[in-house]
C-alpha cells in the first residue's frame, strides 16, 4: 500500500512538473511574441520618423493599425472660406473657393488637405427678333416701354436665375421696386417666344 501511494505521489509530482513546464514554456513563448511585436512597432516609429512623408503615411498607417491592435477615427470638417458674385452686361458669375477638408487621426497623427471648389453659374441671354418690337429705354431707371408691331399673348419679366417676377399684358413696366440688375423680357404668343434683355442701373 505504501508503494502504491508513494508511486501517485511521485506521479502527481511529475503531472505537475510537466504541468509547470508547459505554463513556462507558454508564458516565454508569449513573452516572445511581446517582444516582436514591440520590435515590429519600433521598428515603425523609426521609419516613420525618418522618413516624415504622406506616402509613407499611407503605406504604413494600416501596418501601425495593427501593430498597435486599435483602430484610428477619421473625421472631417469642411468649412466654406470665401466666395463673391460678379455680374456685368455679359452675365453673371457666382463662385465659392477656397474650401478645406482636415482629417484628424486619432493615435497622434493629424493629415490636413486643401481643395478649391467652384460653383459657376453663367447666364447668357441671346436676343432674336422672332417679333418686331422696341424695347426702351433700355438700360433704365425706372420704366420701360414696348413698342410692338407684331401681336403677342403675354410679356414675363424673369429674373437672371430664371424666377418669373411679372407676368403682364400692358406694354409699359414697372421697375422701381426691383434691384438694380439685369432681367430678362419674355414675350411669347401663340406661335414662338422670344427674350430680350433689360438693365436697370441707379
Amino acid at each position: 500500500m505504501k508503494n502504491d501511494k508513494s508511486y501517485e505521489e511521485k506521479l502527481l509530482k511529475k503531472l505537475k512538473k510537466l504541468k509547470l513546464k508547459r505554463q513556462q514554456e507558454l508564458l516565454n513563448q508569449n513573452y516572445e511574441e511581446a517582444a516582436i511585436l514591440k520590435n515590429e512597432i519600433r521598428t515603425c516609429m523609426i521609419e516613420f520618423e525618418k522618413k516624415n512623408s504622406y506616402s509613407l503615411i499611407k503605406k504604413i498607417s494600416f501596418f501601425i493599425t495593427l501593430c498597435t491592435g486599435s483602430l484610428s477615427s477619421i473625421s472631417q470638417n469642411v468649412v466654406a472660406s470665401g466666395g463673391d458674385t460678379h455680374q456685368n452686361t455679359i452675365g453673371l458669375v457666382s463662385f465659392t473657393v477656397g474650401e478645406t477638408v482636415t482629417e484628424a487621426i486619432q493615435n497622434t497623427t493629424i493629415i490636413t488637405q486643401g481643395f478649391h471648389q467652384t460653383n459657376l453659374t453663367i447666364t447668357v441671354v441671346e436676343e432674336n427678333s422672332k417679333f418686331d418690337i422696341t424695347v426702351y429705354p433700355n438700360p433704365t431707371t425706372d420704366f420701360f416701354n414696348i413698342s410692338n408691331k407684331t401681336p403677342y399673348t403675354k410679356l414675363q419679366l424673369v429674373d437672371i436665375s430664371g424666377q418669373v417676377l411679372l407676368e403682364t399684358y400692358e406694354d409699359e413696366i414697372d421697375l422701381t421696386d426691383y434691384a438694380v440688375g439685369h432681367y430678362i423680357l419674355v414675350v411669347s404668343n401663340t406661335a414662338s417666344t422670344s427674350v430680350y434683355k433689360i438693365i436697370k442701373h441707379k
